[in-house]
């Protein structure tokens, strides 16, 4: 995790999302499909790690400032939370060893987690539903290979429901896949299949996000003389 961690550069992938509305476990039919360019920022401070997450409508998109259509909620966050497995890790949660499981042909080690109530760090969040948001805990299992202990996938779920704005559920589910990049000279591990089941108001949502297509992210910049 902190060698992982120590090359993590800046970077740029392709996302793709389906938004869906449920009725019990009946889904019904999906909004349009939305695309966007997602950035995932590393900041290292005193030896520790932090990721910022972003997303941006692709220049060839046609899509106003807000696609997402009324009556969905849009999810992310989801590459930072192997980050708490890290030693440096500043969140504190508590973590209990299950044992190994077989996953797609790999061995890997099975650990329960939970953050501390009260404690900030990787597996916290927050739930914003028009003027009211709330600060998300998260607890949950993940998987990782008894290789190289690279992740493989990881559930987490609430730590306790939100009665206060009728938040009772929210999962996701997490499989992580090999990049590989030019200028990196070990493999990263980043989300590549992640669903998000949320339960706000007695209503099911559930998100399926796809990410393909990683890249470095730079900034180039030109400074031109100033116009007499």
């Amino acid at each position: 995790i902190n060698t992982f961690s120590e090359h993590l550069p800046n970077m740029v992938a392709q996302e793709d999302i389906v938004l869906h509305q449920l009725r019990g476990l009946r889904r019904l039919p999906a909004t349009d499909n939305q695309r966007y360019d997602y950035f995932v920022l590393a900041h290292r401070l005193n030896g520790k790690v932090s990721l910022d997450e972003y997303r941006a409508l692709p220049k060839e998109s046609h899509q106003g400032l807000d696609p997402i259509p009324y009556g969905f909620v849009l999810t992310q966050g989801f590459a930072e939370m192997w980050v708490v497995f890290s030693p440096r890790d500043s969140g504190k949660p508590d973590f209990r060893y299950l044992g190994r499981q077989l996953i797609r042909s790999q061995w890997t080690y099975v650990i329960a987690f939970a953050a501390r109530p009260g404690e900030v760090g990787a597996l916290t969040g927050t739930f914003g539903a028009g003027p009211t948001s709330v600060s998300l805990q998260y607890q949950g299992i993940a998987w990782f290979s008894t290789d190289d202990f690279h992740p493989v996938q990881l559930r987490a779920e609430l730590l306790a429901p939100h009665p206060e704005i009728k938040l009772s559920r929210i999962t996701t589910e997490i499989t992580f896949g090999e990049v590989r990049l030019p200028t990196v000279s070990v493999p990263l591990w980043m989300p590549r299949q992640v669903t998000v089941t949320t339960v706000w108001r007695q209503v099911f949502f559930q998100n399926q996000h796809s990410y393909s297509h990683y890249r470095i992210f730079a900034v180039q910049s030109k400074m031109l003389p100033a116009e007499p």
